[in-house]
């Protein structure tokens, strides 16, 4: 995985969904789509969103990791054990 890219929209990143005017925290991109962290879970057209603010490459990582630990098996924690997998490092076991 590349380092950050200002403007592009990536997990951890808060942005505006602008139909319904709520804030989010990306848990991930796919293409057109986004998905924000938190209940129930779903998914917007990237296109519908305003970034507000950029994660840090730090804030990212950990996100990533904390969603890859998650027990569900719900797509936006498969996403985070795919980049971990095939971007990053594991985490080492504590």
């Amino acid at each position: 995985m590349s380092a950050i890219q200002v403007g592009v929209i990536d997990t951890g990143d808060y942005v505006l969904h602008r139909p319904t005017g709520e804030k989010w925290v990306v848990a991930c991109v796919e293409g057109e789509y986004l998905s924000w962290m938190g209940w129930p879970e779903g998914m917007a057209k990237l296109a519908d969103c305003e970034l507000l603010e950029k994660a840090t490459e730090e804030s990212r990582l950990k996100l990533l990791y904390e969603l890859s630990d998650n027990m569900t098996n719900d797509h936006r924690s498969r996403f985070a054990r795919h980049i971990i997998d095939t971007h990053l490092k594991p985490k080492e076991p504590t």
